[in-house]
C-alpha cells in the first residue's frame, strides 16, 4: 500500500507543477504580449522614424491600432502622474520625454486611419480625436479573436484565387466599423480604416460611451476625455490644482479657463497685429515709394507669423481639441493661405520697383512700364497660385473656382481687345525702342516730346504745349521719325543773287559762303555776333566734321536769279543752339555781301496779260 500510495503522491505532485509551470507560462506570455510587446514598440518607433505600422492585413491593423494606442496611452499616463507628484511649476524633462515617445507612438496609430475625407490641413488635428474614438469603441465592444480576423495568408491567398480579390474590405463583426484595402497611391495594398468610418466615429462614440469597457483585455480607460480635458503647455497639471471648480466645467468640448485662454490669445494676437501696421506700414507713409513697399511685404509676413505663433498658442499650450480646434484652424489656415497671397503679390511689385530704381533704368519709360507689367502679372498669378493651393489645403473644391475664372477669363479677353491690342503693341515699343522718353518725334501729324510711354498709350508734349495720348497701337502701325535721335542737324540754304551779277561776284559770293563757314581753331579767329541782346562768339567747330564738311556751290541759273546752295551739318543735334548758330550765318552772309557790293535777289513772278503781247516782271510784294 505504501508504494501505492507513493506512487499516488507522485503523480499529484507532477500534475500539480505541470499545472503551476503552465500558469506561470500564461502569466509570461500575457505579460511579454503587453509590457514587452510595448517596449519593444517604443524601441522600434524612436529607432525607426519613418517605418510605418504592419497594416498588411486586417488582422495586422487592428492589432497594430490595438497595441499603439495602448502604449501611448501608458506612457501619457506615466507622464502626467509625473506632473502630479513633481513639486516643480513645470513640466519635468522626464514628463516631457514621455509625451515626446507617446507622440511617435500615437501617430503609427494615426496611420491606421484613412483620412482622405478631410482637407489636409487638419488630417493631423482631427485624427489625433478620431483615433481616440476609435479607441473608446473598441474598448466597449466585443471583437474576434485575433485569430479569426483575415491576416496576411488570407490576403496572399485570396489574391491568388481570385482575379477581382475578395478580401477589398473586412468588416468588425457586429459593426459598422469597416476596414478597406487601399487601391490606388502611395498606401496601395495597405488595409486601413476607412474613410466612411472615420467620418462616422463621433456618431458611433455617442452610441457606445454609456457602455462599460470589457473585462477581457487592457482597456485605454477615459483616453478621450483625457485628451478634451487636459491642459496643455500654458497650463502644466500641477498648475490645474489652483483653478477655481467651475473653470473646469465644459462648455462645447473645452474647459471654462481654455475659452478664457482663447479670448486673450485671440485679443493678443490683433493687439500684435495693430502695433506692427502702426509702426511698420503707418511710419513709412511719407518714405520713399521702395521702403513703402517693402514695409507692406513685411507686415504681412509678420501676421502670417502672428497667425502661425496663435495655432500653436490654441493647439499645443491651451489644448483646444475637437470641432472647437478644426473650426479654428480651418479659419487660421484660410486667413494665412490670403494674407501669403497678398504678401506674395507685394514682394513683386516691391521687386519691380526696386529694379526700377536702378539708374540705367527709364523712371518713366517703357522699361519702368514694362518691368511693373511683367512683375505685375508674375505677381497675380503667384498670388492666385498660393491663394488656390492654401484653399485645397482647408478643403475648398478649387475646380469650380478655376472652372469660373476660365470662363470669366475669355469673356474679359473680348471686353478688352482694344486694350489688348495696346498691350501687345506696347510690347512691340519695347523691343524695338524707336523712341524713348524725352525724345522729339514727328507721328500721326504730331510733332512733340515723349513724356509718358505706358502700357496702353504714348502721351507726346507738343510744342504747343498741348499733351496728347496716342493708342500704342496705332503708333506700332504707322511711320515715326525720331527727330531727337538724329547724329546731326542738317541745313540747306539757297541764296538768289541777281540774275545781272558778273561771274566774278557770283565766285566771290561763293567765296565769302565759304569763308564764313569754314572751321576756326584760334580764338582771334572767332566771330562775335549779338543775338538777343548778348554777344556770342562761333568757332564753326559744330559744322566742320570730317565726314561731313560744309557744301558751297554755284547751283543753278534760273530765269529770274542765280541760285548757290549751301550744306553744312551741325553738330551734335541741338535745336536751339543750331538755330544760334544759323542766325550767326545769315548775319554773316547779309554783312559780307554788303561789304562787297553783292545783291541779294527779290523775289519775282510774271504776270501774262490776255490781250497783250509784252511781258511785265512785276516784283513780288
Amino acid at each position: 500500500m505504501s508504494s501505492v500510495h507513493t506512487y499516488a503522491i507522485s503523480i499529484f505532485t507532477m500534475l500539480l507543477t505541470s499545472f503551476v509551470n503552465a500558469q506561470l507560462a500564461d502569466t509570461i506570455s500575457t505579460q511579454s504580449r503587453s509590457g514587452g510587446l510595448e517596449t519593444r514598440i517604443v524601441a522600434d518607433t524612436t529607432r525607426h522614424l519613418l517605418k510605418p505600422p504592419n497594416i498588411e492585413s486586417p488582422r495586422a491593423t487592428l492589432r497594430s491600432f490595438m497595441d499603439y494606442m495602448n502604449r501611448s496611452y501608458r506612457l501619457l499616463m506615466e507622464a502626467n502622474e509625473i506632473n502630479i507628484r513633481s513639486d516643480a511649476l513645470g513640466i519635468s524633462d522626464d514628463a516631457e520625454d514621455r509625451e515626446a515617445q507617446a507622440e511617435l507612438i500615437f501617430d503609427r496609430a494615426f496611420y491606421c486611419l484613412d483620412m482622405s475625407a478631410f482637407p489636409p490641413s487638419v488630417q493631423k488635428d482631427m485624427g489625433y480625436g478620431r483615433a481616440m474614438m476609435l479607441k473608446e469603441i473598441l474598448d466597449r465592444i466585443e471583437l474576434p479573436p485575433y485569430m479569426e480576423i483575415p491576416g496576411r495568408e488570407e490576403v496572399e491567398l485570396d489574391l491568388e484565387s481570385k482575379k477581382y480579390p475578395k478580401l477589398l474590405r473586412w468588416k468588425i463583426p457586429n459593426t459598422d466599423l469597416v476596414l478597406v484595402k487601399q487601391t490606388e497611391g502611395a498606401r496601395q495594398w495597405e488595409y486601413t480604416f476607412s474613410s466612411k468610418t472615420v467620418e462616422k466615429l463621433p456618431e458611433y462614440y455617442e452610441k457606445v460611451k454609456h457602455l462599460p469597457y470589457v473585462k477581457d483585455r487592457f482597456v485605454t480607460a477615459g483616453y478621450y476625455d483625457f485628451y478634451k480635458n487636459t491642459p496643455g503647455l500654458l497650463l502644466p497639471p500641477r498648475w490645474s490644482r489652483f483653478l477655481p471648480e467651475w473653470s473646469a466645467k465644459t462648455w462645447m468640448g473645452q474647459t471654462v479657463w481654455q475659452w478664457a485662454a482663447f479670448i486673450m490669445c485671440i485679443a493678443t494676437s490683433v493687439l500684435v497685429a495693430t502695433v506692427a501696421f502702426n509702426l511698420v506700414v503707418k511710419r513709412t507713409k511719407k518714405l520713399s515709394v521702395i521702403i513703402r513697399k517693402w514695409s507692406r511685404v513685411l507686415f504681412f509676413l509678420l501676421c502670417v507669423l502672428i497667425l502661425s505663433h496663435l495655432y500653436k498658442m490654441l493647439s499645443e499650450d491651451i489644448n483646444l481639441t475637437g470641432d472647437v480646434l478644426i473650426h479654428t484652424r480651418l479659419f487660421i489656415e484660410g486667413l494665412s493661405w490670403t494674407l501669403i497671397a497678398i504678401m506674395v503679390f507685394h514682394l513683386f511689385v516691391a521687386i519691380a520697383e526696386t529694379i526700377i530704381v536702378a539708374p540705367k533704368v527709364d523712371k518713366i519709360g517703357i522699361e519702368a512700364a514694362y518691368t511693373r507689367a511683367i512683375l505685375g502679372v508674375v505677381a497675380l498669378f503667384g498670388a492666385g497660385f498660393f491663394l488656390v493651393f492654401g484653399l485645397s489645403q482647408i478643403g475648398v473644391s478649387v475646380v469650380p473656382l478655376l472652372t469660373g475664372v476660365g470662363i470669366g477669363g475669355i469673356a474679359i479677353a473680348l471686353a478688352a481687345r482694344s486694350t489688348i491690342e495696346n498691350i501687345i503693341s506696347s510690347f512691340t515699343i519695347f523691343v524695338d525702342k524707336p523712341y524713348r522718353v524725352g525724345d522729339r518725334v514727328k507721328v500721326l501729324g504730331y510733332d512733340g516730346t515723349i513724356e509718358d510711354i505706358g502700357i496702353r498709350s504714348t502721351k507726346i508734349r507738343t510744342s504747343k504745349g498741348s499733351l496728347t495720348s496716342i493708342p500704342n497701337e496705332k503708333i506700332a502701325s504707322t511711320e515715326i521719325e525720331n527727330i531727337q535721335r538724329r547724329p546731326f542737324i542738317r541745313r540747306t540754304l539757297e541764296i538768289n543773287i541777281p540774275y545781272a551779277t558778273s561771274s566774278e561776284k557770283t565766285n566771290r559770293a561763293v567765296e565769302i559762303i565759304q569763308s564764313i563757314l569754314a572751321s576756326r581753331n584760334t580764338s582771334e579767329e572767332e566771330v562775335e555776333v549779338e543775338i538777343g541782346g548778348q554777344r556770342k562768339s562761333f568757332d564753326n567747330k559744330s559744322i566742320n566734321q570730317p565726314s561731313h564738311p560744309p557744301r558751297v556751290f554755284f547751283k543753278d541759273i534760273e530765269s529770274d536769279s542765280l541760285v548757290i546752295e549751301l550744306n553744312y551739318w551741325y553738330h551734335p543735334p541741338a535745336w536751339w543752339d543750331y538755330m544760334e548758330h544759323a542766325h550767326w550765318v545769315n548775319v554773316q552772309i547779309l554783312e559780307r555781301f554788303s561789304e562787297e557790293g553783292i545783291e541779294i535777289a527779290m523775289p519775282s513772278h510774271k504776270v501774262h496779260f490776255a490781250n497783250k503781247d509784252n511781258l511785265l516782271d512785276l516784283p513780288n510784294t
